[in-house]
C-alpha cells in the first residue's frame, strides 16, 4: 500500500477547470486501484489544494503522475 500527497496550484490568472489525476504504471497504464481524496476538481487562479492518492496496488518500479484538465495541457511527472 502506498500513499502520496500532492500540491496541486495554479499559477496562472485563469481558472483550471476540470481538472483530473491519473496513477500511471511504467507503461503508462492506470494503476488500479487508486482512490483520490479529491478528483475533477477547480483551481482557481493562484489557489492551492493538497490530493491524497491511496494506491493498494502500487507499482515497484517507475510510476508517474498525470494531470489532465478540461482547459489545460496534459502533463506528465515521473514520481517513481
Amino acid at each position: 500500500k502506498s500513499m502520496l500527497s500532492v500540491r496541486m496550484k495554479n499559477p496562472s490568472g485563469k481558472i483550471a477547470f476540470f481538472l483530473q489525476l491519473h496513477m500511471l504504471d511504467k507503461s503508462g497504464h492506470s494503476v488500479k486501484p487508486c482512490f483520490y481524496s479529491d478528483n475533477f476538481f477547480t483551481l482557481m487562479p493562484g489557489e492551492e489544494k493538497i490530493v491524497e492518492i491511496d494506491c493498494s496496488a502500487a507499482p515497484s518500479v517507475s510510476a508517474s503522475l498525470k494531470l489532465k484538465g478540461w482547459n489545460v495541457k496534459s502533463k506528465q511527472k515521473r514520481i517513481l
